[in-house]
Order: structure tokens, then sequence, then C-alpha cells
């Protein structure tokens, strides 16, 4: 969807609230799908300073994941702030060799947020899910069964030495 800044075009340094609605489609990271409530929400402001448009606000959504540890389902809300600064297109400018910022560029009246919203989300999304900080997975639960389950390794290659310390501890 397009940014409508036509107003902002005509009249120049003045600012200008907006909200505006992206779709960001699933994404697979670190082998994980990760999806986005949708519609994903821009609330800021919007000024033209020459030929740069000044985007400032929030982007909101909540994150549906799986939890690193047991899978259960995550939801998480997701707000991130944003400043960003979108060039013309269709103004030829000298690069600044002091601004290594990328930038986004936009033609005549509408300006393109989907990259940006893709961006900024995944960049605020945390390396893994938990659904609780405490949450040890259904990983200890297996270390425990493991270790309450009594195997019989008389015909294991160091039997004879388990028993050789068997015998020591009784001394």
């Amino acid at each position: 969807m397009l940014l409508d800044v036509r107003q902002a075009v005509r009249q120049r340094g003045t600012i200008f609230h907006f909200t505006h609605d992206e779709q960001i489609p699933p994404q697979e990271i670190f082998g994980d799908t990760v999806t986005f409530s949708n519609p994903v929400r821009f609330e800021g402001t919007f000024m033209m300073v020459e030929d740069v448009l000044q985007l400032k606000g929030i982007l909101s959504t909540e994150v549906h994941a799986r939890c690193a540890n047991c899978l259960k389902e995550v939801n998480q809300p997701l707000r991130v702030e944003f400043s960003e600064n979108v060039h013309r297109s269709d103004v030829k400018a000298e690069p600044d060799p002091f601004n290594d910022e990328s930038t986004i560029p936009f033609d005549g009246y509408y300006a393109e947020l989907a990259h940006l919203a893709l961006t900024l989300a995944i960049l605020a999304l945390p390396i893994r899910f938990l659904c609780d900080e405490s949450c040890e997975g259904d990983y200890q639960m297996q270390v425990e069964d493991a270790a309450e389950d009594e195997v019989d390794d008389s015909d294991h290659p160091f039997a004879a030495l388990k028993q050789l310390l068997l015998k020591d501890q009784e001394v």
C-alpha cells in the first residue's frame, strides 16, 4: 500500500499526522516461521524538507511464533519507534559521504512503506522466542526421565569397571 504524501509535497515544512497499514507476509527466520498480525500499523508524522520526506512514529503489530524450548505458540506485541528519511527518486541528489544510511525512495505523491515495515519488524524481533522466561522446555523432562530409567548395562564393555567402582565405595 502507498502512503499519500501529497499534502507534505505541497506544503513543505508543515507536519502532518498519519496512520497507515501494511501487510507483512510470513517470514522464515532461522528455520522457524514468524507471522505478523495484519495489518501492521504505522502511526506518526511526516514532513517534507526540501526533497526529503521525514517520517517519525511507531510501528505496531503482534508477532506469532513458537517457543524455542517447548514449541508452544507465542504471541508477543511489537512496538518499534522509527525516524526515517525518504528521498524523492525523481530528483538527482549527490550522495552524502558522511551519511551511510540506506534511504527509501519515493515517486510523485506516494511513498511505498512495505519494505520499511518489514525491515523495522525483523530488526526488532528477539533472537529466540520463549513462552516464559523460566521455560526449560521438553528437554529438561527428557533428561530427568533418562536419569530415572535403570538400564541393565551388564553387556556393556566397561561393566567390570563399574563393579570395581562400586566395591571401592563400599569399603
